[in-house]
């Protein structure tokens, strides 16, 4: 019989990868906690409604959302995104209140994207997505963008770039649409098929599309700037001068658009080389067209696999090194090892004790232990039974100390 594989597109966590993955989710949360967000858990699935109604046209939706109909015959989705099941839950379980603004709230988990798997690309994937429920003034847009420099910083990724454009508000993305489509009409022939289709339903996507925004006569295209007022403007103006005070790596890039459809206002992405580490922006409109009242609302999402990805060897190095001391104990007899499942529970409140299953000579505990990847070796045999002491083997530098049983139990000595 064959031996089972993984579906295509998503990943097994185990061994240093796994470590990897828990320190960054952990640098992560524990940064959104310092900035005041607290934590909610949304559904896998959801209605394929919540995400086709705030993304029609978005490829997430139109190409890559894994939707099928249940036994009653709903049509749901796993989620490709984190954005609009956060804001469903607020709506349905009236988060809404006065009192509460702005809602703060982070979450961590899976998301679900039907596209061709390639490097840094899974169709199941684990995002972090923080959202800012009921304000969206300069000061909050401030904070939350240095809580996206805060992780970058935290996880010492270097090389990153924060890139910033202000869509205004849905009535200037209308006419930055209607002007880009009068402009790139005159081109349709040089855009591929895709673009084409785009030109009539999003023609931002084209904009930030691999192969066509590249194209000589997209940098004559008309630009967002063209149609912001005075404010707005103003705002940029403040924005990149904050950024600057904070010492934060930005470039203001007009033709940035996300290739999601409920943004406006200000979007960005935090990027190294061509790798989109962390990005979002503010999405005004989303909260009502999910059945809540007209709310101000930002957020971003930060790809799990990406920023390990970007961990450098140096970094890596770190955090297996900082890995807490892993301890494995033999017994030389059948009464030792009988003790040592006595004595473990006592000491695994300060040490992660493993215990070897079957007695076993020294040499080969040893061997087990450096096989295994533990550190240190326990040893009772027949004298330690009679004095009660343990003694631990430091396998790296090939030091030993002996301690009592009372010793090791009520202190950290590793």
């Amino acid at each position: 019989m064959s031996v089972l594989q993984k579906p295509r597109g998503v990943k097994d966590w185990y061994g240093e990868e796994l470590i990897y993955f828990n320190w960054t989710v952990h640098q992560i949360t524990n940064l959104a906690w310092k900035w005041g967000f607290s934590e909610v858990k949304t559904p896998l699935l959801e209605y394929a409604e919540a995400f086709k109604r705030t993304n029609a046209n978005a490829d997430i939706v139109k190409k890559e959302l894994y939707e099928f109909h249940d036994k009653s015959n709903r049509l749901l989705a796993l989620r490709p995104e984190a954005t609009a099941g956060i804001v469903r839950l607020v709506c349905e379980n009236k988060l809404l209140q006065p009192q509460n603004y702005p809602l703060r709230l982070f979450t961590i988990g899976t998301m679900y994207r039907y596209e061709r798997p390639q490097s840094n690309r899974y169709r199941e994937h684990y995002q972090f997505s923080c959202e800012v429920i009921g304000d969206t003034n300069p000061t909050v847009l401030l904070d939350t963008l240095l809580l996206g420099h805060a992780i970058i910083q935290q996880l010492g990724i270097e090389g990153v770039i924060l890139k910033l454009n202000n869509l205004g508000n849905s009535a200037t993305i209308q006419q930055w649409n209607q002007a880009l489509q009068a402009y790139l009409t005159q081109f349709k022939a040089q855009l591929t098929e895709l673009s084409q289709s785009r030109l009539s339903t999003n023609p931002l996507r084209i904009l930030d599309d691999k192969v066509d925004g590249q194209l000589p006569f997209i940098s004559d295209a008309p630009q967002i700037e063209q149609f912001l007022d005075a404010e707005q403007q103003a705002l940029n103006t403040w924005l990149q001068q904050q950024l600057t005070q904070q010492q934060v790596p930005f470039e203001w890039n007009p033709t940035l658009v996300r290739g999601l459809d409920y943004y406006t206002g200000v979007v960005f992405e935090f990027v190294k080389d061509d790798t989109t580490v962390l990005a979002g922006g503010v999405y005004d409109n989303l909260v009502e067209e999910l059945g809540g009242t007209p709310t101000k609302a930002l957020g971003f999402a930060c790809g799990i696999e990406r920023s390990i990805n970007c961990l450098s060897a140096v970094k890596k190095q770190a955090i297996l090194a900082n890995q807490p001391p892993r301890l494995l104990v033999i017994g030389l007899t059948e009464a030792a090892l009988e003790k040592l499942l006595q004595l473990s529970l006592g000491w695994r409140a300060y040490h992660p004790v493993t215990i070897y299953p079957k007695v076993i000579r020294i040499i080969n505990g040893i061997r087990a232990a450096q096989r295994l990847g533990y550190r240190f070796l326990g040893v009772i045999g027949g004298n330690n039974l009679e004095q009660q002491t343990i003694t631990v083997k430091d396998l790296a530098t090939e030091q030993q100390t002996t301690y009592t049983w009372d010793e090791f139990r009520q202190r950290q000595v590793l």
